[in-house]
């Protein structure tokens, strides 16, 4: 059996997830028409963290304590 799979490379609208699932609606249907039967979106797509945000999270920012 043959599995045509895209990869979805794009952003969230930002701090809009009601807009973000329309963008992946449309994208889904764009991918179905060119015969992609899989979509993969981004991590945390639909949850609209925006591109870039670490939380203030760094590396070698935790100490012993």
């Amino acid at each position: 059996m043959k599995l045509i799979a895209a990869v979805a490379q794009t952003a969230t609208v930002l701090f809009d997830t009601a807009a973000t699932v329309a963008k992946a609606e449309t994208l889904m249907a764009e991918a179905a028409a060119r015969g992609a039967q899989v979509l993969v979106f981004p991590e945390a797509f639909i949850g609209g963290y925006p591109k870039g945000a670490d939380f203030h999270i760094f590396i070698g920012a935790r100490t012993p304590e």
